[in-house]
């Protein structure tokens, strides 16, 4: 697994261990579903920050909101024509549980990482209109619906993964930093209206 975010990485946040965290499996039996209703699960499942492991077996790391979102998909599932059954995983061995907790880890990490690199192509692009000195409105909305955009996916990143509490330090100090560039451009804009 070569993908995940190392300690040495400076452009990702350093993401707390899982350690000693019990995982929740959502089994699944999705055969006899309609297509559109087997998409609208695996939509559910990517909203819900739930991860897949292997086809029809999904994890989350265990705890009060993990519990809400597995009962949710189980019934989801069931509503949909499928079977569902949720299980608190204890592994024989100790590394088959760090496996799956490491492939929590690194989906997380992967989509945090995502979510970092749309904020540094946003502080790019305003950066050079900055630079450029153009400052038009249209141009001023197009940048509020992308840093809006990234609000929201801030939102969704939280609410997906509670349980880590590292990133989210990173991920403020990123979306700040785009909030005052947008804030520059604005005031840019506003002082070549009124001159």
């Amino acid at each position: 697994m070569t993908n995940a975010i190392t300690d040495n990485d400076m452009s990702c946040p350093k993401v707390n261990k899982l350690n000693n965290m019990s995982v929740l499996l959502v089994v699944a039996k999705l055969s006899g579903m309609k297509a559109k209703d087997r998409v609208l699960v695996w939509r559910r499942v990517n909203e819900l920050g739930v991860t897949p492991i292997i086809r029809s077996v999904f994890a989350l790391i265990d705890g009060k909101e993990a519990r809400v979102k597995a009962e949710g998909l189980a019934n989801l599932i069931e509503e949909k024509g499928g079977k569902a059954w949720i299980f608190t995983a204890e592994s024989y061995s100790p590394e088959d549980k760090r496996a799956i907790e490491e492939i929590i880890k690194i989906k997380m990490e992967n989509e945090v990482k995502e979510f970092l690199e749309e904020c540094d192509e946003f502080v790019q692009d305003i950066s050079k209109e900055l630079k450029e000195q153009e400052f038009e409105f249209y141009e001023m909305e197009e940048l509020g619906n992308d840093l809006r955009k990234l609000e929201k996916w801030k939102t969704k990143l939280i609410e997906k993964y509670p349980s880590t509490k590292g990133l989210y330090a990173r991920i403020e100090e990123k979306l700040e930093k785009c909030r005052k560039l947008m804030k520059t451009f604005e005031m840019k804009c506003m002082e070549k209206t009124w001159n």
